[in-house]
């Protein structure tokens, strides 16, 4: 995986963007996210695979406190088309945090925060 990355990581984009919703993958073949993600991708793994298997590890491992011990009000914003975090993890998760509000956004993808970015930061500071 690390070769096929630094040796081409255009290949690893359009991977990624055929395993993605439709509406992530219009998002990659812009050509401003497309350099993004590519420059993004390249020093990921410029020092090799370790940070990315530990990513994983930590995901998957119990991250030390219950979500029903978050306190403070979160405002969780997810893609309905999100194949990479299904939505029921975003369901899941406004279950268990005490204070939290979701939004679900109908044929958005896991990418939503490029485009959604002003309306995120709105509500940001519309809650403070």
């Amino acid at each position: 995986m690390h070769r096929g990355i630094t040796q081409n990581p255009e290949r690893t984009i359009d991977a990624l963007a055929r395993a993605m919703s439709p509406a992530d993958a219009e998002i990659i073949r812009r050509p401003d996210v497309r350099n993004l993600l590519i420059a993004d991708i390249t020093e990921a793994f410029r020092q090799g695979s370790r940070g990315a298997a530990w990513d994983i590890v930590l995901l998957g491992r119990s991250w030390g406190f219950s979500l029903r011990e978050i306190t403070p009000e979160v405002h969780l914003w997810q893609g309905e088309a999100d194949t990479l975090v299904p939505p029921a993890m975003g369901r899941y998760q406004a279950s268990q945090i005490p204070h939290s509000h979701l939004t679900l956004l109908p044929g958005e993808g896991h990418l939503l925060i490029i485009d959604r970015m002003p309306d995120l930061i709105r509500v940001f500071r519309d809650a403070s």
